[in-house]
């Protein structure tokens, strides 16, 4: 125990000397759906996250949203990615998103067990029209792709951003 707390207290103070961070709040909508042959699971909605942009070039990012349309489903993603400095600042992340909740669910004749628990997917996320000002982020369009396993099937899922604004603290 004590170990894990120095080497901790250690990377801490590493991460914390290694460059300039800005930590923000964001606030997001949009939509995201998982398709496969046994199941169709997402909808639409909005949510909130944190990110942390290193060197004003790197992005680490979590974010949980609420989507409805195909019932209930909670949306929690992690990304991480690069994005242009200045005030016009476009992003491209590589992201890993998990949807818990309702889904339709699909019996085939080579599927006879319905798809259940929580569907993973992991894709691009491009992000042509993002901003910087001040302390302000605003993202007026983010387009995702991803990929995803239902056994024995592969899944797609698609993602959009309408808008999000993130406010550094």
């Amino acid at each position: 125990m004590r170990r894990a707390l120095l080497l901790g207290a250690l990377l801490g103070a590493m991460v914390a000397n290694a460059g300039e961070h800005q930590l923000s709040g964001y606030l997001r909508g949009g939509g995201q759906v998982h398709l496969s042959a046994g199941r169709t699971m997402g909808g639409i909605g909005g949510g909130a996250g944190v990110r942390d942009v290193w060197e004003d070039r790197f992005l680490f990012q979590a974010d949980a949203s609420y989507l409805v349309m195909i019932g209930n489903v909670l949306a929690v993603r992690a990304g991480a990615g690069v994005q242009r400095r200045g005030v016009y600042a476009p992003a491209v992340l590589l992201v890993g998103s998990v949807l818990f909740g309702d889904q339709l669910t699909f019996l085939l004749p080579e599927r006879t067990a319905p798809a259940r628990g929580p569907a993973f997917s992991i894709g691009l996320a491009i992000a042509p029209l993002r901003f910087n000002v001040a302390e302000t982020q605003i993202s007026m369009l983010e387009l995702g792709a991803s990929v995803g396993f239902d056994p024995p099937d592969l899944a797609l899922g698609f993602s959009i951003g309408l808008l999000e604004i993130a406010a550094s603290f």
